[in-house]
């Protein structure tokens, strides 16, 4: 009885000591599972620190990029209303110049009309000359063309060039007559007077070669100039309601001169005059 009893506990104590011994196999098992979730759960941990260590550098740099935003966007204010403010003084000092180049633009001859090359000179052009010889010979046009007056200073005296393209008196229908005429101006008031004027008239010549050009120049000096049956010593201030005096060539040129050279180009001639009142 006694030695079954003994096996019976061997027996026993062998199948808890296995018991035991697998327990341990797989507590170490689990240790080895727990481990393993503990590296895992670290490098979770680390993502996760990471991640949001970089959504907060995104927040941040969202919140830097609005501040940002913001402050162009009150530059961008500013700046629209220092250039409305700009823009309305422009426009102003525009206006007011605008307005002092109207009220200078009449007394200065010299920046009125593009022919005028300085004071006391004037190139004007005559186009479509045949057509309008044409024209004046049919009855149809008005002798004589007058170009834009001038003045012989800044605040001299004014001239007008007439053109007869039929000619004048009896040079009609031969030649064209040019004359020079002293008119009504701004500061007559103010200058000397008679005065006898020098005036040179010239054809300018259009050929091609600068060095082969031959301008066709004439020079007319004013004298006495008998009016009414009276003897005066120049030319006297005109009056407004008074008949001009006009001083030049009637013959100064014939038609079939012109056309023969290169006075006439392209239908268009150019006449240039020099006045010089020095010896008035």
């Amino acid at each position: 009885m006694h030695k079954h009893l003994q096996e019976k506990t061997e027996y026993h104590l062998e199948m808890a000591l296995e018991i035991i011994k697998e327990q341990k196999t797989e507590l170490g098992i689990q240790r080895g599972r727990l481990r393993k979730q503990e590296e895992n759960v670290a490098h979770l941990m680390e993502s996760v620190t990471k991640l949001t260590a970089m959504f907060e550098e995104t927040i941040k740099k969202n919140a830097e990029q609005e501040k940002a935003i913001n402050r162009l966007s009150e530059q961008m204010k500013e700046q629209k209303k220092h250039q409305s403010k700009h823009e309305k003084e422009l426009k102003n000092r525009i206006t007011e110049l605008e307005n002092s180049g109207s009220e200078i633009a009449p007394k200065n001859a010299l920046f009125r009309y593009p022919g005028l090359n300085g004071y006391g000179e004037l190139v004007w052009r005559i186009s479509s000359f045949p057509r309008r010889l044409q024209r004046v010979q049919s009855g149809r046009g008005d002798d004589p063309m007058t170009s834009e007056p001038f003045y012989t200073s800044a605040f001299g005296y004014k001239i007008a060039v007439w053109a007869y393209i039929n000619g004048r008196g009896k040079e009609e229908g031969i030649c064209l007559s040019l004359y020079a005429c002293v008119m009504s101006g701004e500061y007559d008031a103010t200058l000397h007077w008679p005065i006898r004027p020098r005036y040179t008239f010239s054809l300018l010549d259009q050929n091609p070669d600068f060095e082969a050009r031959k301008d066709l120049t004439r020079v007319r000096k004013v004298h006495d100039i008998k009016r009414d049956e009276t003897r005066r010593k120049g030319i006297d201030r005109p009056g407004r309601d008074e008949r001009a005096i006009i001083v030049g060539f009637d013959d100064f040129i014939k038609h079939e001169e012109l056309e023969a050279g290169n006075f006439l180009v392209e239908d268009s001639l150019f006449v240039r005059v020099l006045v010089d009142i020095s010896d008035s």
